[in-house]
């Protein structure tokens, strides 16, 4: 893997079953669910493969949640502790008083969540917007990640003038272009409703065969959580102008990035020429662009990304 774009195109395997749920993803996993005080924050968590001394952190997207990784947690189970978590101010966690929960933040989080769990380094793997948290946590803290494996990431690379992303990035609210997903993401937060958390997650797997019932519960019940409503402008940071700005990765801070970082997203991502440069400036990367899945491949495809996943972590 060198400093070009190394990047491969694949198809996504049809669904496993013709009725899905996150407990036939979980059925012969053992696996804890709990949650962990990270120096006075409270996290939940879903743990498989207690006990292993590699300690992978497995960070859902924006407003998400653990069950994300449902699929996941038994293959990477077999060989490495994985911590899925609800991160802070998110699913059934703590919305702690903190300005936002940008990349920044989380970052020093994971920082701590290692020292709590006995890790000196841990391995991340993340989605969309906790992959830019990931990504952030790599670059301000080298010595505590060991490789990276990033979902549909966002993060940058910051653009200049020249780049086609100028002015997308540069947009007062970027949460604009997100069109009818958009909206439900504001509506889900005024009023939860089944209609609103089912929109939102289609907009993520427009194959409605790879989403099932319970994970659309899942986010509703999540956005009825107490408190909720008050700490959206602060999950959904990204939006934001000013801390957009404050977070971005810049190229070279990309390529000080010198863990093994591999990546995965759908073919013809609507952010794909982000995503390249982002993976055209990090050392030592390879990005799979897969066909026939949307913005969460490792759910939708598990299987594929499940093998994936091993051979880079285990590499």
């Amino acid at each position: 893997m060198g400093s070009k774009l190394v990047e491969e195109i694949a198809k996504a395997g049809e669904p496993s079953a013709e009725f899905r749920s996150i407990w036939t993803d979980l059925r012969n996993v053992a696996f804890e669910q709990g949650w962990l005080d990270v120096k006075g924050t409270k996290i939940r968590y879903l743990r498989s493969g207690a006990g292993k001394p590699r300690k992978v952190i497995m960070l859902p997207g924006t407003g998400s949640h653990a069950e994300t990784f449902a699929p996941n947690l038994g293959p990477l189970g077999e060989q490495f502790e994985c911590w899925a978590i609800d991160i802070p101010g998110c699913g059934y966690s703590d919305k702690p008083d903190v300005p936002s929960y940008d990349s920044r933040y989380i970052a020093a989080f994971l920082k701590d969540m290692a020292e709590v769990i006995g890790a000196e380094q841990v391995d991340l793997v993340a989605c969309s917007v906790g992959s830019w948290a990931a990504l952030q946590a790599a670059h301000l803290y080298p010595e505590l990640v060991r490789r990276l494996i990033i979902v549909s990431p966002g993060g940058g690379p910051v653009p200049d003038e020249n780049d086609e992303w100028y002015e997308f990035w540069n947009l007062p609210d970027i949460a604009t272009v997100l069109g009818s997903e958009g909206e439900a993401r504001r509506e889900i937060v005024k009023q939860p409703t089944w209609e609103a958390a089912e929109a939102i997650l289609t907009g993520l797997m427009p194959d409605r065969r790879r989403l099932p019932d319970d994970m659309i519960a899942a986010r509703l019940d999540v956005n009825r959580q107490p408190g909720a409503a008050d700490v959206y402008p602060k999950v959904n940071w990204w939006v934001d102008y000013d801390l957009r700005q404050a977070n971005g990765l810049t190229r070279d801070d990309l390529r000080n990035i010198q863990q093994p970082v591999l990546g995965m997203c759908e073919r013809d991502d609507r952010v794909l020429v982000i995503i390249q440069a982002m993976f055209e400036a990090l050392p030592d990367s390879k990005l799979y662009r897969v066909e026939g899945v949307g913005h969460w491949p490792h759910y939708e495809t598990p299987d594929q990304f499940n093998t994936w996943a091993l051979e880079h972590l285990t590499a």
